[in-house]
């Protein structure tokens, strides 16, 4: 299944200044994240559905945090080494690890990092610990590769909920 394009996301927020939501997410609100589930937030939050997000709530904490890698590593998002004029999205890895998201707009990088507010900054004026590889994306999702991840995970929470 196709995914939302951020173009016109990020097109929004540029001529905004802000977030679409000019504030604080509900979901922010009620989950307890790190700074790379931070900036999937910032970049996704309003991209992907709410039954979705609901569903990613209910995970544990550690399936939670793995997520994002899993996802990513399963066909979430065409990655590709070299940026391109379509893409929307750029995904910073320490190593193999994914570890912070941003949305493009020019020649900056609009992300979040942490529970502050976003920040426009040019491709590496990033912290050391979001590591020294980027990758680029149109930021389309395939949402049965999120959808197929989201369920072993569940089955992973809903086990490890009964062994204890």
């Amino acid at each position: 299944m196709a995914g939302t394009n951020l173009g016109e996301r990020a097109e929004k927020d540029e001529r905004r200044g802000t977030s679409p939501r000019n504030g604080e997410s509900s979901i922010r609100r009620h989950l307890s994240v790190d700074n790379r589930m931070e900036s999937f937030l910032f970049v996704f939050e309003d991209t992907i559905p709410k039954n979705i997000w609901d569903r990613i709530l209910g995970l544990s904490p550690v399936e939670r945090q793995d997520l994002i890698a899993k996802s990513l590593s399963e066909g979430l998002l065409t990655l590709h080494d070299e940026r391109e004029d379509k893409d929307r999205l750029a995904v910073y890895f320490r190593g193999a690890i994914p570890s912070h998201f941003g949305k493009i707009h020019g020649d900056k990088i609009r992300s979040k990092w942490g529970q502050g507010p976003a920040w426009n900054h040019g491709l590496w004026e990033v912290p050391y610990s979001y590591g020294d590889r980027v990758k680029y994306s149109t930021g389309d999702i395939d949402y049965s590769v999120l959808k197929k991840v989201i369920e072993r995970s569940e089955a992973r929470t809903r086990k490890s909920a009964n062994n204890s």
